[in-house]
């Protein structure tokens, strides 16, 4: 896949932006070689396979340039984080995902509840190494209703989540307007 590379320095963070958007649907295999500051390159590449959504013009709570203010909360504790939304417009809720900082290891869990509790649809995100956006979709999409609440969550067996203090202290709308979370 053609594209660009950057790299930052101090976050020792390389982006990949590939030259045009990638399929709906289709698995993409990464491999990534790279050469220290010494000279010494990496013993073996790194290599990792995702697949794209099949799912277009999917609506997220949070584009992917949003990032929390601190992404390890240092707490270690298993904890499930949560937040209720409410879609302006009826459509279906294809999967979940969250930020994973440093720390937040082990096999994490993303659910939908009704906003009495009701389990709706439950999925158990791939294995990463990576720090960022981790998302997983659902075997089923779930019809949602607009103006009815739902409640989406994850599971950080391992604590360690990020996090920005007193985020939603006020309402929050994505870009689109699709998604709020009170």
């Amino acid at each position: 896949v053609p594209g660009a590379t950057t790299y930052d320095a101090p976050s020792r963070v390389a982006t990949f932006t590939p030259a045009a958007a990638l399929a709906s649907g289709q698995a993409y295999t990464v491999r990534l070689a790279a050469t220290g500051t010494t000279g010494t390159p990496m013993a073996e590449p790194a290599t990792w396979t995702f697949t794209t959504s099949a799912h277009e013009n999917v609506s997220t709570l949070f584009a992917p340039g949003d990032l929390p203010d601190v992404t390890s909360s240092g707490d270690a504790g298993g904890i499930t984080l949560g937040v209720r939304f409410t879609p302006t417009v009826g459509g279906t809720v294809v999967g979940v995902r969250y930020y994973r900082g440093p720390g937040n290891t082990g096999p994490h869990t993303g659910t939908l509840y009704s906003a009495g509790g009701d389990e709706l649809a439950k999925a158990t995100f791939p294995t990463s190494n990576g720090s960022g956006w981790q998302s997983v979709e659902f075997a089923t999409p779930v019809e949602v209703t607009a103006g009815t609440t739902y409640v989406v969550a994850y599971w950080a067996p391992n604590g360690n989540y990020a996090v920005s203090q007193n985020f939603f202290a006020t309402g929050w709308t994505n870009a689109d307007g699709a998604l709020t979370a009170p």
